[in-house]
């Protein structure tokens, strides 16, 4: 019996551990965005950024709430080399989040971040909604409670 407990213990972690986090370059990350096919939710964060971690189980929970639209959630860590995957992946693991990851290659937010959006001072957490086939594109630089994150998702489907 211990045998058995041991062995799915070992798969749960084989299988938690295994979460792909996409490494991307500005322009790749710009190309993801551009080719999204459904509305998206993209927000942008990082393992040391508190507000960023605070707000991560609200999106997980709300963004589904609205999946009858189909929209997509993606997190895009802004965490530096040494933290990639590990440390990012031993977070995620930690809360158990049911996303796209991608880790945003770059180190010089000076010119990542007026690619995203012109107005981005580069403040995190920061969220990017859109929907292409409605020529929506709204850029939100804070943390956001779970009503403003419903109010957005409505704009973003409506």
């Amino acid at each position: 019996m211990k045998c058995m407990i041991l062995v799915v213990a070992v798969f749960t972690w084989l299988t938690a551990s295994t979460q792909e986090i996409k490494e991307m370059k500005i322009g790749e990350l710009e190309h993801f965005i551009k080719s999204r096919n459904t509305p998206a939710v993209i927000n942008f964060w990082a393992t040391w950024c508190g507000p960023c971690i605070e707000e991560m189980p609200w999106f997980n929970k709300i963004v589904p709430e609205y999946r009858g639209t189909k929209n997509e959630l993606i997190f895009v860590s802004l965490d530096n080399q040494r933290a990639y995957p590990a440390q990012i992946k031993a977070l995620l693991n930690s809360k158990q989040i049911n996303a796209t990851f991608i880790w945003l290659n770059e180190s010089d937010a000076d010119v990542f971040c007026p690619r995203i959006d012109p107005k981005w001072g580069g403040s995190i957490p920061a969220t990017l909604f859109v929907n292409h086939s409605k020529g929506y594109r709204k850029f939100i630089e804070k943390q956001m409670s779970p009503n403003e994150l419903r109010k957005q998702l409505r704009s973003l489907n409506n």
